[in-house]
């Protein structure tokens, strides 16, 4: 792999035959000593003189270049880590601790600036314990739950329920219950048939099933009558509780204002 230094010579503008010249030669020399990668240059346009002796001795022409003023392209900056604004909280969090960096880029599809997601954004969004609503509220899509509970869809409505209710786990019997689980609500349950049943009934819009539990047949009906939405996740009930709120797309999250935007050949 070629790590060198990419330096360019050159002469004076409007060049002559001995700047171009002088620029090819002492290029090459460099080269010759291998330390750095010479790439000879011209600031401005040869004369026909110059030309014929490029001609005659087979040379090529050096690149133009308009201005020596650095750019942003010159400097020597590590590449930044781009992620889609659909990108789960979760994911985003993996790839700055993995990588040990500070920040990640948030682009459109054509790798426009969107926004900035650091893990101070990250860990705001997810310590704010007391926002269960946090899932209608950001637009998480059902891919996001399903990557971050390592799940699987059991069924999914053409018409499905939006996911605009709050987080909760069905952790008690049926008749107790009472408005702890609402319509539209995203509900963790295990592999307890009553409690299912129950939650559907409800218009819940999706059930969560932990540690890999079943649905029977007659519930299954029931969610398709009620647009039910189920996943199902390997996960025990206290790990998917803790994961679900980093499904939210990082654009729910991110830094949008006051960015400051460079591009590549902008100069410095």
């Amino acid at each position: 792999m070629n790590n060198k230094e990419t330096v360019f010579i050159t002469g004076h503008r409007n060049p002559d035959s001995d700047s171009i010249c002088a620029a090819i030669a002492y290029a090459d020399l460099k080269n010759r000593r291998g330390k750095i990668n010479a790439v000879p240059i011209r600031l401005g346009e040869i004369n026909r003189e110059t030309q014929f002796i490029l001609d005659y001795f087979g040379m090529e022409m050096p690149i133009l270049k308009d201005t020596m003023k650095p750019q942003v392209s010159d400097l020597n900056i590590d590449p930044p880590y781009k992620v889609s604004k659909s990108t789960t909280m979760s994911k985003a969090l993996n790839i700055i601790q993995n990588e040990n960096i500070s920040n990640i880029q948030v682009v459109d599809e054509g790798e426009e600036l969107l926004g900035i997601v650091t893990l101070s954004n990250l860990t705001e969004g997810y310590m704010d314990i007391w926002d269960d609503n946090i899932l209608g509220r950001s637009d998480t899509p059902l891919e996001n739950i399903v990557e971050v509970m390592r799940g699987e869809v059991v069924f999914e409505p053409e018409s499905p329920r939006s996911f605009q209710g709050r987080m909760t786990v069905y952790a008690m019997e049926p008749e107790n219950v009472e408005d702890n689980i609402q319509e539209l609500d995203i509900v963790i349950v295990g592999n307890r048939e009553n409690a299912q049943k129950d939650a559907i009934l409800r218009g819940v819009s999706l059930l969560i099933l932990t540690i890999g539990s079943e649905i029977s047949e007659e519930n299954l009906a029931l969610a398709k009558e009620n647009d039910v939405t189920i996943i199902s996740t390997e996960l025990d009930t206290f790990l998917a509780a803790r994961l679900l709120p980093l499904a939210v797309p990082v654009d729910y999250v991110m830094t949008k204002k006051n960015l400051v935007k460079f591009k590549e050949d902008d100069f410095v």
